[in-house]
């Protein structure tokens, strides 16, 4: 199976949902280690739908992150009409999709926006990491049902 963790930006929330899921995070985080992923708030807009590969989890499953923008829809119904017009039905029914954007904080998006827009790296890539140490909560939940539903044993 593959999973999918994404968010509007693709660089905060679905890259430590990410790192989370393959427990590559401290169980109490700091903002050093936010920053020392290889991904955390580094992806740009033009890379936006592609997708980051993170590893494989103890049950076998692909983990990846994805920045969609506003678009996520698209990118759904493009699966959704890939599925339905190649018969991948089977194949597409084993890429699941979590949505980490409403795990997202006000320190965050300034944060993203900052670094990722304006250039004011330093500054925005600490912000967001703060935001972020503030949101795992919300992530490790997302994160914790992600891998109670969809995560099989070999």
């Amino acid at each position: 199976m593959l999973i999918i963790y994404h968010c509007y930006g693709g660089t905060h929330s679905s890259v430590t949902a990410a790192s989370l899921h393959l427990n590559k995070l401290p169980d109490d985080p700091k903002v050093k280690d936010l920053l020392a992923l290889s991904l955390f708030d580094k992806i740009r807009a033009a890379a936006w739908g592609r997708l980051f590969y993170h590893g494989s989890d103890e049950f076998g499953n692909q983990i990846y992150s994805l920045g969609r923008g506003k678009h996520f829809n698209l990118i759904e119904a493009f699966f959704e009409s890939l599925k339905t017009a190649c018969n991948l039905n089977g194949l597409l029914d084993e890429i699941v999709f979590i949505d980490t954007f409403p795990c997202v904080n006000i320190k965050m998006r300034i944060g993203g926006f900052l670094s990722r827009y304006l250039g004011v790296v330093s500054l925005g890539r600490n912000l967001s990491a703060i935001g972020t140490l503030e949101a795992l909560p919300k992530l490790r939940k997302a994160v914790f049902e992600a891998k109670s539903k969809y995560s099989r044993k070999k």
